[in-house]
């Protein structure tokens, strides 16, 4: 998925950063647009969150991808967003276990 973002923080257009031919209606974009606004807030740039991107098997990352999908629609369940989620003291393996 590629960001563009002006510089005051203004609009953001995205798209998925690899398209599997099989795969006509991706429902984990939401995952992979979390993942970027995660990155973006740690302090990634475009490039860097393109390279690890590419650096994982297109299998791993459809996996990432689908576990954020779920932690995003748990976030509008509980109508919160990530700014409370980064301010908030993480269950440490509960995290790990999403990097898998």
């Amino acid at each position: 998925m590629s960001v563009d973002e002006s510089r005051d923080g203004g609009s953001e257009s995205t798209s998925p950063s690899r398209m599997d031919e099989n795969c006509k209606d991706d429902r984990h974009t939401a995952g992979e647009e979390l993942f970027r606004r995660m990155a973006g807030r740690i302090g990634l740039v475009g490039e860097a969150i393109n390279k690890v991107n590419d650096s994982s098997s297109m299998d791993i990352w459809w996996k990432r991808r689908a576990g954020w999908h779920v932690l995003c629609v748990y976030m509008e369940d509980i109508k919160t967003d990530l700014d409370e989620i980064f301010m908030a003291k993480p269950d440490i393996i509960l995290s790990n276990s999403l990097t898998w």
